[in-house]
């Protein structure tokens, strides 16, 4: 059975898996986006937008802002630092290393 923590380094695993989300990420950055600023900068359908947000909440990567009747995502900064403690642990797990 896998620990807490590989199911959590799978699912950051398939959010970053993809190129465009990878994009989507550094374009929404701390400032923060709109689905609509993302289907236009991406040129992509307003559903292939919001799957794409959606694995990257579901990783924790991102959260929304309600603001009226739209949503402002953001990276959420807290968590990243998580994701990267995850890594940079199993990293050293199992290179030995530590950096």
């Amino acid at each position: 059975m896998p620990s807490a923590e590989d199911q959590q380094i799978a699912l950051i695993g398939k959010a970053l898996s993809n190129p465009i989300r990878v994009q989507m990420l550094r374009f929404i950055g701390k400032e923060g986006s709109y689905c609509g600023d993302l289907t236009e900068r991406f040129g992509l359908a307003q559903s292939t937008v919001s799957h794409h947000i959606r694995i990257l909440k579901e990783a924790g990567l991102i959260h929304g802002e309600e603001q009226g009747t739209a949503t402002c995502y953001r990276v959420d900064p807290t968590r990243c630092q998580e994701i990267c403690r995850i890594l940079q642990s199993t990293l050293e797990a199992v290179t030995g290393a530590k950096s």
